[in-house]
């Protein structure tokens, strides 16, 4: 009796712990959900925000430079492809200044050839330079497509733009805007593009990642705390019932049930439910046991009187046969 009621008791702290644990693993889980999808929304908000700003600053530049462009005399050099055109060097020295100006790593000019082949004009880079592109020079080769949506967007409708950040083993992070170049009748004759380096808006992405995920992880340890303190001070009093359930199942009801919740709410009501279920159950019992006493003293009167009456048969029994042998014997003096 003592191992079962000592195994129930071990059963129940281990069903206690295990609602405990398993309340706590679901709000952790659950956490962790919110505060990796909230993470992302934050670092990618945060990258578009950046990327639109980057990519608004650059485009400004290069709008400015297409307008300073001549469209007709740039429209020459795409179809002669002549580095001899005095328009050349002067338009790939106002390139170089303005790369350096700006802090660009590259700055040059696209356009599409006769033969639809996508090729580099004007590069404005030293032509001492290992990249340093001579005019004619096809942008796309055998083994790698370069030209993006958002040049073909811009040499073929005119429409200025920008890329996403991509990473490249040479230069590291870089960052591309493209916008349109008109000759004197709004044809579109080629493009301007950049290449603007994005090491430091990088670096302020992964440090805004960084700070994100401190936070996130900050606030999923307190909340975590948090979370389990609740579970802790709501399970408390359940287990405290629990302990008074055992006394109980070990025959003690004198046990005095207290509320330590102290407050009026849902575990008040059970402490009181459990407190009027003691009380009702020993009034039960004792009742029984008077019944029982009451039932035990008359069955021992009635056992009393058994033997009494046994004991007066037998008197009569022996004063009937002391009376026939009296008879007996008057019987014998009267023959």
């Amino acid at each position: 009796m003592v191992d079962n009621l000592s195994n129930s008791k071990n059963t129940r702290k281990l069903r206690t712990s295990s609602i405990k644990r398993t309340a706590i693993v679901w709000c952790i889980i659950v956490l962790a959900v919110i505060g990796t999808i909230l993470g992302l929304i934050i670092v990618n908000n945060y990258q578009d925000t950046l990327k639109l700003k980057e990519g608004e600053k650059i485009l400004s530049v290069l709008e400015t430079v297409s307008a300073s462009i001549d469209g007709d005399k740039y429209e020459s050099l795409v179809e002669n492809l002549n580095d001899e055109d005095p328009y050349y060097e002067e338009l790939r020295q106002y390139l170089i200044k303005v790369k350096n100006t700006t802090g660009l790593r590259f700055l040059f000019t696209e356009s599409y050839l006769k033969d639809g082949t996508t090729a580099y004009i004007v590069d404005g880079n030293e032509t001492n330079k290992e990249d340093f592109s001579p005019i004619g020079t096809s942008v796309n080769t055998e083994n790698e497509t370069i030209d993006t949506e958002e040049t073909i967007k811009a040499l073929t409708e005119g429409v200025g733009g920008y890329t996403d950040f991509y990473e490249t083993e040479e230069w590291g992070m870089l960052f591309s805007a493209f916008a349109p170049i008109y000759n004197s009748e709004g044809k579109i004759v080629g493009i301007v593009g950049a290449d603007a380096p994005a090491n430091d808006v990088k670096s302020m992405i992964d440090s805004i990642t960084f700070t994100v995920v401190s936070v996130i992880f900050l606030g999923f340890a307190a909340i975590t705390t948090l979370i389990a303190a609740l579970i802790s001070s709501i399970l408390r009093p359940i287990i405290k019932i629990k302990d008074y359930a055992l006394e109980i199942s070990n025959g003690n009801l004198s046990v005095n049930v207290e509320n330590s919740t102290k407050s009026n709410n849902e575990i008040s009501e059970i402490y009181s439910a459990f407190s009027v279920m003691i009380k009702n159950t020993a009034s039960i019992i004792n009742s029984i046991k008077d019944s029982v006493s009451k039932l035990l003293n008359f069955n021992s009167q009635l056992l009393e009187n058994a033997d009494a009456s046994s004991s007066a048969a037998q008197d009569v029994s022996a004063n009937i046969v002391e009376a026939a042998n009296s008879a007996s014997s008057q019987e014998k003096i009267l023959d």
